[in-house]
Formats: structure tokens, sequence, C-alpha cells
């Protein structure tokens, strides 16, 4: 996936309530109110602190805060690509792309460094209200910072500002060391020479080094996410819908199943399935690895491929890298 393309999807997530709340308005939570980064709170998982608007707390589902009581959300993303590069994903063609309307955009400065402020309009799938934006883009040659507020439409008279005002209190320092890691709802052990490249809500993608590269010969990578189960399930379903997943992915062509393994981590029933097929962007050769992994009210999904060359070496740690999954309480 090309940076562009990565950031236009992290753009078009706003960890949005499932359903539209009924509003107080004429409570203090939806007055604007002037913030202070001596309040900052540090963001888990990243190098960011922010202020913490009324009502807010950190987010279980994604790296950032929310509040369900009005449907809004901060999302704080950072991305191993230089500003330059991660801003011209908000120019208008890039941004209508996405269904987002540009409102307005300034170029400012965040923490002395060079930032752009974009404010835009989003369309929902069906019937859904729209939503409005505030991003915040800013970084170094090396790593740039996404911070993206985002708002039903209906209340945009009453939290705009206010969350204007929020992220543009952002203080972050690209040289801090932090644990990406932090604040997921499970722990892997990473293997080396993989690092954490992304986190994207309850997501995280491992790459060599922690790099996303632009390279055109396929790299290896390993991600993991989770979501929402609440089926009882047995063991010939999880090896079907695993079998599935992967089948309908159409990221490989001239798929050919390698292995089919049903598994226990930590307790939790699973399958796993390595195959070889063609990857659909690159058109080369890769060998896949993906499995799936059940446990009360949710279930993880942890992939990766590899150019063949290296499938032994890499199959080996994304199994490693799949049994060392706990959940954290």
């Amino acid at each position: 996936m090309s940076m562009i393309a990565f950031v236009l999807a992290v753009c078009a997530c706003t960890g949005q309530a499932e359903t539209t709340p009924k509003l107080n308005l004429e409570s203090d939570l939806f007055k604007d109110k002037p913030v202070s980064k001596a309040e900052n709170i540090p963001i888990p998982g990243t190098r960011a602190t922010l202020p913490l608007p009324p009502g807010f707390d950190i987010s279980q589902n994604f790296t950032g805060l929310s509040c369900a009581a009005i449907g809004a959300s901060i999302m704080v993303t950072e991305l191993p690509a230089p500003m330059d590069e991660v801003s011209s994903a908000f120019e208008g063609q890039s941004l209508e792309a996405q269904g987002m309307t540009l409102i307005e955009s300034e170029e400012t400065i965040v923490g002395e460094r060079p930032a752009l402020l974009v404010h835009a309009r989003q369309l929902t799938d069906g019937d859904n209200e729209p939503y409005e934006k505030w991003m915040l883009i800013t970084g170094t040659d090396e790593i740039a910072l996404l911070v993206t507020a985002a708002y039903p439409e209906s209340i945009s008279e009453n939290v705009s500002r206010a969350l204007e005002s929020t992220i543009r209190a952002v203080d972050w320092d690209p040289d801090a060391e932090v644990d990406r890691m932090a604040g997921l709802p499970y722990h892997i052990k990473v293997e080396a020479p993989f690092d954490v490249a992304n986190r994207m809500a309850q997501g995280v993608l491992l790459t060599p080094d922690g790099t996303l590269s632009e390279s055109t010969t396929p790299e290896p990578f390993f991600a993991i996410s989770m979501a929402e189960w609440d089926e009882t399930i047995d063991q010939d379903t999880i090896q079907r819908l695993t079998r599935q997943r992967l089948e309908q992915s159409g990221a490989l062509g001239n798929l050919e199943i390698l292995s089919v393994d049903d598994i226990e981590v930590g307790g939790m029933p699973g399958a796993m399935i390595v195959a070889s097929g063609v990857d659909a962007r690159l058109e080369a050769d890769v060998i896949a690895f993906l499995a799936m992994v059940f446990a009360e009210g949710k279930y993880y999904v942890l992939q990766g491929a590899t150019p063949p060359a290296s499938a032994e070496e890499n199959i080996a740690k994304f199994e490693r890298m799949t049994q060392s999954l706990k959940v954290v309480q």
C-alpha cells in the first residue's frame, strides 16, 4: 500500500459512536472552552499529548480520545513518512476520493514545527449523519503526526471550535521513547527485525525495522487486529471462517493452500493457514500467513506475508508471534 493510500485510509476512520446519541446542548460539555498545554495527558502508544476535553476519555477502541455522549473522537496516528508526503494526501482531489469536502485549510505552526490544519465534511455510509473533521498534520523529514477530531455535523456549532482548539494544543516529541503497544487490549512478543510501523484503531502493523516501504517488490509484514464476536463457535467453523477470510481478501491471485492447522493460543481456539499466491498489487510471488483466534466476545486476526526466499524463517516468526498473543484484562 502506498503511503498516500494508507493516510487516506486513516482519514476515513473516525472512531465514531455506533449510534447518534441524544444530546443535551445546554450542558457545559458543549461550550467552547480555552485549553492549556499544562493540562495535556499522554496518548498511550504515541509520542503525543493532548488536553482532555470535558466528557472525553482515553479510548479503548483506537489510539486517542472519545466521547460516547456526543459521538465524537480524537484519533492520533504517527506515520513513518515525511510530513510533506503525508500533507499531500489532504489536497482537494485526495479528500474527495474519500468522500470528504474541504471546508477550509490553514498552514500554521505547532510546537515550532510547520503544520497543516484542514477542516472537512465527510459523508458516511447509508443514511447516517455526515461528520465534520478537523485534521492536523505536522512532523519532520522522517515521521509525521496526524491528529483527527471527528464529530456529527449536527453539533458542529457547539463543539467545532473547541475540538479545533484541542488538536492545536497537541504536544509531540518525535524523539521520545514510548511503548508503541501501550493501551492495546492484547500483547504479543515482537520478534526482530520486526517492529511497530503503525497503529490504527486496535490494530498493529509490524514491518522490518518499523518502516513503511514504497518498494515495488514484496517485503515482509505482520499485522494484528481484533473485532467483536458474540456467537458460540466450534473448531470446524473457525477453520472455515479462516479459509474464507483468506480466499475472499482479494489480496492474492493464484492462491494455493499449503497447510491448514487447528491451533490453541493461551487456551483460545484458532486456526492457521499458510498459502502461496501472487501479490495482486505488485504481481509478485509471496507466501501468506493467516491465523484467527477466538476469545469470549471477540476474535483476533494475525496475518502476514513474506517473499518466498525468506518464507521459512518469517513464517516461523509469524507462528511464534501468534502463539505469544495474550489478552490484557
